[in-house]
């Protein structure tokens, strides 16, 4: 006869057991051992494209291979360039630059994109993987499309680029195969069996329950799993700041070359009347706060009629 038919109370302990044991994390204050970011990069509005840095740390491991997969939250921005099908790297000067196989593609149209890297393979010759380094060092760059300019559309212009960190999207490996930066766990699930033919002490026949009171057996199924370890592995998004030029006079809003009570009027009507958007935005932009705003008609009036200092628009915008 079953243990948990002749002491039910086994079944109650089984359950309450920790599901998930972790055999190995890194102690607390650790340093990471893997570091990629994305450079955060500010281009104007009526640029066509921009090339994108993408860098790594690797203090422990040298890096023999990996695959990254990266996606943009505002799509309507920008995307990743196409070029002949293919999203559009460059490799030279980079750490993988020479390496075997360097594959891009898109996943879910031109807003996901993947690169698999293998520094090399048989049976082609062996090639140098990427050494332990402390400072960052540049992985590779990726370019990007840019989409035509729409006037007005200041606060859609921050465009996060995300790594995804899933070890299905992403992940290093050393020269051995071992993934950099990861943890092990045992995942134990528990099940519960109720006999429901008995013979003597033998069960003839099992239902499975989904809770362990009441059942007369308990089985246990352990699977290890590598989990990305956060405390040793750490992705680091990078944003695009798509920003606007001005061309013409700082405070022009309505693009008559002229900076004047017009300009306020201008920028009032747009606010509040939904009048047309200035003809650049950042020329707009009198008061340098990044948006197109009743402060910017105020700081007009302030400086035609009250002598203030005149709108200089940030380059750095």
């Amino acid at each position: 006869m079953s243990l948990t038919r002749l002491y039910p109370q086994v079944a109650v302990l089984a359950a309450a057991a920790v599901s998930l044991i972790v055999l190995c994390v890194a102690p607390a204050g650790a340093q990471p051992v893997l570091v990629v970011s994305i450079n955060d990069t500010m281009i104007v509005n009526d640029s066509t494209s921009v090339w994108v840095d993408v860098f790594l740390t690797n203090t422990s491991d040298s890096v023999a291979g990996f695959e990254m997969t990266i996606m943009l939250d505002n799509p309507d921005l920008i995307e990743f360039f196409d070029t002949g099908g293919d999203p559009t790297i460059d490799t030279a000067g980079t750490l993988i630059s020479g390496w075997s196989l360097v594959s891009t593609n898109y996943l879910g149209g031109s807003s996901t994109f993947k690169i698999a890297a293998l520094a090399s393979y048989y049976p082609l010759p062996p090639v140098q993987c990427i050494a332990p380094r402390t400072e960052p060092g540049l992985l590779f760059r990726m370019k990007m499309g840019v989409f035509p300019y729409t006037p007005g559309r200041l606060p859609d212009r921050n465009i996060i680029l995300m790594i995804n960190g899933g070890l299905d999207w992403t992940a290093f490996s050393n020269e051995i195969g071992t993934l950099i930066g990861t943890t092990t766990i045992i995942d134990t699930t528990y099940h519960y069996w109720v006999c429901t033919h008995w013979q003597g002490d033998t069960c003839l026949e099992w239902e499975q329950i989904p809770w362990p009171e009441g059942a007369d057996s308990t089985s246990m199924e352990i699977k290890p799993m590598t989990i990305l370890d956060t405390a040793l592995t750490h992705y680091d998004d990078g944003l695009v700041r798509v920003v606007p030029e001005c061309h013409g006079e700082c405070g022009d809003a309505n693009g008559d070359g002229l900076v004047n009570i017009a300009d306020a009027v201008y920028i009032i009507t747009y606010v509040f009347r939904g009048g047309l958007p200035p003809v650049e935005d950042k020329c707009a932009d009198a008061n340098n706060d990044y948006s197109v705003n009743v402060g910017d008609a105020i700081y007009l009036v302030n400086y035609v009629f009250r002598g203030y200092t005149a709108p200089e628009c940030s380059p750095h915008w």
